[in-house]
């Protein structure tokens, strides 16, 4: 619009100096005489002025149409009737019956007198070697037949020094060295095979039977007998109706010494081995299973018996 106005000023400026450029030359080529001029009124010309009117904008409405109201539906569910398995209860089968082992007691039986060697018996308390032997004879009442394997052995005492040796106790070979002399070197307990445990008291010459017993294996585990300190006591493992118990046997046995004949020192339902004493007489220890099985009878509560347990082997 300024461009515009601009360019109509300046016609009016090249009008009006047009016209005055022709009024001078009347002036040069007329009189003197002025005449009156004609003083042009401008008149402006219109300018177009550009009014930008703005073009209305439709802006559409935005009706909004409702979301549907979620109403939830309510489904029953019908109520689950739970039915309890049954519960198995096991039934326990008891174990066919076993008998029980014979009740321990001692034999007291097969009194022997044997001959004993006065100087054994004056020399007990020395300190004297103990031996075995077993040669077989050096003879046959047949020259030229086999010689037999002797089925005895003779328990021999020692001097230290070697001047002397003398003749103790003749038994059969199959004791072996399941010979236990007290520490007091008054008696001896010794094992023969199929006829039991025997005790021998070197001071009296007497010899018995204390317990007529297969082995010295109480229920397959081999437990060999102990004296205490003060051989007043002679201890070992033997079986009992279900179980092995510890038992103590007194030597009043002969006739000697005072308290019980035999004892059950340890009492328990389980097995009970390998009885050794302390140096001072005061305690007895041994090995047991008490504490895994308090018992071995069947059928009982708690018990560790099976008809194929095995034998236990520690404690």
């Amino acid at each position: 619009m300024l461009l515009f106005r601009l360019f109509a000023a300046r016609r009016l400026l090249y009008g009006a100096a047009l016209m005055l450029s022709l009024s001078g030359c009347n002036l040069l080529g007329l009189n003197n005489t002025p005449e009156p001029t004609a003083t042009p009124t401008l008149t402006p010309s219109a300018t177009a002025t550009a009014t930008l009117t703005p073009t209305a904008t439709a802006t559409p409405t935005v009706t909004p149409t409702p979301s549907p109201t979620f109403t939830p539906s309510l489904t029953l569910t019908p109520t689950v009737t739970l039915t309890p398995s049954p519960t198995f209860t096991p039934s326990l089968t008891p174990f066919p019956t076993v008998p029980p082992a014979p009740p321990v007691r001692i034999a007291a039986d097969s009194f022997t007198r044997l001959e004993i060697d006065p100087q054994v018996i004056a020399n007990l308390r020395q300190g004297w070697l103990a031996f075995i032997n077993s040669a077989a004879p050096t003879t046959t009442a047949l020259p030229g037949t086999p010689v037999a394997v002797s089925d005895r052995q003779t328990l021999y005492l020692a001097a230290p020094d070697g001047r002397q040796i003398l003749p103790v106790l003749e038994l059969p070979a199959s004791t072996g060295t399941r010979i236990y002399w007290s520490p007091d070197g008054n008696y001896i307990a010794y094992f023969v095979e199929g006829n039991g445990l025997f005790m021998l008291s070197l001071q009296l010459g007497i010899s018995l039977r204390l317990f007529a017993i297969p082995s010295l294996s109480p229920r397959g585990v081999l437990s060999e007998p102990t004296w205490s300190p003060d051989s007043t006591q002679f201890t070992l493992a033997l079986t009992t109706a279900y179980d092995v118990d510890i038992f103590s046997v007194g030597l009043n046995v002969f006739g000697v010494g005072t308290g019980n004949l035999l004892t059950n020192i340890s009492q328990s339902g389980g097995y009970d081995f390998f009885p050794q004493w302390s140096p001072d007489g005061q305690y007895l220890a041994f090995v047991s299973d008490r504490a895994i099985c308090p018992t071995w009878e069947p059928n009982a509560p708690g018990s560790c018996y099976t008809p194929d347990a095995p034998v236990p082997d520690g404690g």
